[in-house]
């Protein structure tokens, strides 16, 4: 199947344009077809920073004028050793800014939050000692591919290179280009607080991160969790509802009530990843669901499924993708034209109290052969399904289907190759296209070249740790979160060049 013939075609991506970002961020080189690849070298971390600890400085701006900018020599890091760094007074840094360089602020006509669904097992050899899931299979990112990137489990590659999820650097970076795209939050994969690959560690990493760019610069992100239920798959029966009571106690007690935890009038809201167990829908039983729920204070639960008898004790229904299969043209237009209706129906029978639409861009997860299961594919066809699935959601959001919540599926799922956050293969062009969706549900208005500043800020940070970089980072951070996004880039642009 095609996506239907009145959504117009959009361009495919200049790969080209970004290779001089590139050789910023990993390096890049050219191939005999001219798509750039990325260089072997990883960028070695002389320093742990503590990111934007305290406020730095002020600015003064004036449009049409130059701007001169001198960061604090009073701003603090921490080293590898644990030695305490004071960074050197730099020269003033000018910039020139144009009559066009006025903020864009967005302005919301509605309360419809965009959420993406993020995947925190990440680690790479540098930062955490290991590499983990990007070495699924027999995949080695220490080894190079032909393309000279580093062999990883991913059909894609991220325009950053393979990160690590606990990196501070990072999480700023996502967090960063997530709120140029217009997503207002992230719905973790969490498998427990005693996870072996230590997920829970990486998603109090990120409620730190939301928390102190709320405190720094006053942004509200929301972060929420998604309880994936077969952690509980290799537990005998009759444990099962005990240890699922833990975890989602855990939770409570850990997460919700943290400022930037995502709630639902009021209520803390998690999603519930039914197992599969002997075409069973779920592990747990609806009786065991409700009796957690009933022996745990207030949180809205909510189920992937229409499975009636779960959406009877659970509190809310929300849509996934569909239609991975042997047609890579298949993109699940069957599942977009029936989810919609189909919670429309559920709702009429169990007054849930939240519906959440969702958004995908395709699925590839043939680097991982579909976790052993043979790979699935879904074409993006050059952004169509995307829009398309914008489409369904955006008419359900209208017709009242579904709640103020759509979610992107997903954020950086790269095994399963969902992704939207920046690649080399797509550049930006997922999130420009989230700008102009988001835009059009919400009435707000969205600048492309956002979108540059967090990968300026993260090519800062890796080539140049230090104090000084610190503190031009926090100072571009104050102009970006203050929607000043060409100031913000001008500031660091002009930083990179002075170390040039």
């Amino acid at each position: 199947m095609r996506v239907v013939a009145n959504i117009q075609a959009r361009h495919a991506v200049a790969f080209t344009a970004f290779c001089l970002l590139g050789l910023l961020l990993v390096g890049c080189t050219n191939a005999v077809s001219e798509i750039p690849v990325m260089t072997a070298t990883p960028t070695e971390r002389s320093v742990q920073l503590i990111l934007d600890a305290t406020p730095i400085t002020s600015i003064q701006t004036e449009i049409n004028a130059e701007v001169e900018v001198t960061p604090s020599p009073t701003v603090e890091v921490l080293t590898a050793g644990g030695q305490v760094a004071v960074a050197t007074e730099l020269p003033p840094i000018r910039m020139s800014l144009d009559d066009d360089q006025a903020a864009i602020v967005p302005q919301s006509d509605t309360d419809v939050t965009v959420l993406a669904h993020y995947m925190a097992w990440y680690k790479t050899r540098d930062y955490s000692g290991e590499w983990q899931f990007w070495d699924w299979g027999d995949h080695n990112p220490d080894n190079l591919r032909l393309d000279g990137f580093p062999d990883i489990a991913a059909a894609h590659r991220p325009l950053i290179g393979p990160y690590d999820s606990r990196d501070p650097a990072v999480l700023d970076y996502q967090l960063a280009t997530a709120w140029a795209a217009g997503i207002r939050g992230f719905v973790i994969d969490w498998y427990g607080p005693n996870d072996v690959g230590n997920i829970d560690g990486a998603t109090q990493a990120m409620f730190a991160a939301a928390e102190r760019m709320s405190q720094n610069y006053g942004i509200d992100f929301k972060i929420g969790l998604m309880y994936e239920e077969k952690v509980l798959g290799h537990l005998e029966d009759a444990n099962k509802s005990i240890i699922a009571k833990q975890h989602i106690q855990y939770i409570i007690e850990t997460y919700t009530n943290r400022p930037h935890y995502l709630r639902h009038e009021g209520v803390p809201v998690i999603f519930y990843w039914q197992a599969l167990d002997r075409d069973i829908p779920a592990l747990l039983s609806p009786d065991e669901l409700t009796m957690l729920k009933n022996e745990l204070p207030e949180f809205k639960l909510l189920y992937l499924g229409a499975n009636s008898d779960y959406l009877a004790v659970t509190d809310g229904f929300y849509s996934w993708i569909s239609g991975a299969n042997e047609d890579p043209l298949d993109y699940g237009a069957d599942y977009l034209n029936w989810v919609y209706p189909e919670m429309e129906f559920q709702n009429s029978q169990h007054s849930l109290s939240l519906t959440v639409g969702s958004v995908y861009p395709g699925f590839d997860d043939s680097a991982t052969n579909g976790w052993g299961g043979g790979s699935r594919f879904i074409d993006r066809q050059e952004g169509l399904v995307y829009d398309f699935a914008w489409q369904q959601a955006t008419m359900a959001h209208e017709k009242g289907t579904i709640a103020n919540l759509i979610q992107v599926v997903t954020w950086n799922d790269w095994p399963e190759g969902t992704e939207i956050e920046p690649s080399i293969e797509f550049g930006r062009y997922y999130l420009e296209q989230t700008q102009v969706h988001v835009g059009n549900i919400t009435g707000q208005e969205f600048s492309p070249d956002a979108l540059i500043v967090p990968e300026l800020i993260i090519t800062a940070r890796r080539n140049y740790p230090s104090a000084d970089t610190e503190a031009v980072v926090h100072q571009t951070h104050q102009l970006f979160f203050q929607y000043r996004y060409s100031e913000a880039q001008a500031l660091i642009q002009g930083y990179l060049d002075s170390k040039n």
